[in-house]
């Protein structure tokens, strides 16, 4: 659900309730905070939260960390590059990554308060049952299925 939710509500916190109340404009255009920005940070921080929170990884260490490199470089390229364009002040990008950052950990938080929901309907084993562990046959006698030789 995060990776499905966070850049989609980064940007509808910026353009429907941020840019909208602060109205700052460059050019013609309403540009605090950074939508172009917001969106590459609220994915580089659901990559860094679905890499890292997880309890037990699927891949090494290393790989990991490579993923979140060029997660976070891809995002500085993007603040360097609407910078460079002069399509935003510095303090657009620096307000568009605290929106994108501040979406992912809030809806984070969010989702962890949700009970999770049971995929399927295949029924639990109670407590009496697991605490017993599996039946074990006495040493000397063969299982229902095979017959004694005869």
């Amino acid at each position: 659900m995060l990776a499905v939710a966070a850049v989609p509500v980064a940007v509808g916190l910026c353009e429907v309730l941020v840019k909208p109340l602060v109205h700052r404009t460059y050019i013609g255009q309403v540009v605090y905070p950074s939508g172009h920005t917001a969106t590459i940070f609220a994915l580089a921080a659901t990559v860094t939260w679905l890499l890292l929170a997880s309890p037990r990884p699927a891949m090494p260490r290393w790989l990991r960390i490579l993923i979140l490199a060029v997660a976070y470089l891809a995002a500085v390229a993007v603040v360097v590059g609407v910078i460079a364009l002069r399509f935003h002040y510095v303090t657009d990008t620096v307000a568009g990554a605290a929106v994108g950052i501040g979406t992912v950990c809030g809806l984070a938080l969010v989702l962890d308060l949700i009970p999770a929901v049971r995929l399927s309907r295949i029924p639990r084993p109670s407590a009496a049952t697991r605490s017993r562990g599996p039946a074990v046959q006495p040493a000397g006698s063969r299982g229902p299925d095979r017959a004694a030789p005869g």
